[in-house]
């Protein structure tokens, strides 16, 4: 066909352009990406993990024994502050999408589904079990049964995995 060096548009379109490793959303669109993903994965990834244990409890005794009883998901009951309780968890779910938005959209070379699920079983899963109730004086898990601490655990991770997936399906576009 000839030399292609006399055309270089013809290679450059179909050279892969090189990372670069400090480029990211912004600063401004990574809150909004962080806000919508974090609430997202609340209703789909941590309430649907919810759902698939609360589905199968009746049907294997073995997820009884690990997890204990789950609740239905998607609790309309109120809370303290009038809202319902799936929209309150929305509301944490979309704050702290905020700090994973941040981590994970700066352009950073991390596998970013491990390290959603990291931060979820990790950060917000530690945190609550462990290090608020002992500042408090209250024994690790704030006393709650091993299943409770389980389900916590398990629920933190979806939601940090699904909010990780969604994040990289936004950063893609």
């Amino acid at each position: 066909m000839g030399n292609t060096s006399s055309r270089p548009y013809l290679t450059q379109a179909f050279e892969r352009p090189p990372e670069r490793v400090d480029e990211g959303l912004g600063w401004p669109l990574t809150l909004v990406v962080g806000l919508i993903c974090g609430a997202m994965a609340v209703l789909v990834f941590q309430e649907g993990t919810l759902l698939i244990l609360h589905m199968y409890q009746g049907q294997n005794p073995f997820l009884v024994k690990i997890f204990g009883y789950t609740p239905a998901p998607y609790q309309l009951d109120l809370d303290l502050l009038g809202l319902p309780h799936v929209a309150t968890e929305s509301i944490w779910g979309a704050v702290m999408g905020i700090p994973l938005a941040t981590y994970l959209c700066r352009g950073q070379r991390v596998p970013m589904l491990a390290a959603g699920a990291a931060y979820g079983f990790g950060a917000v899963g530690g945190l609550l079990l462990v290090i608020l109730p002992t500042l408090r004086g209250l024994p690790i898990g704030a006393g709650a049964p091993r299943e409770v601490i389980t389900v916590t655990l398990l629920l933190c991770a979806g939601w940090g995995w699904g909010t990780a997936l969604l994040l990289k399906l936004v950063a893609r576009r």
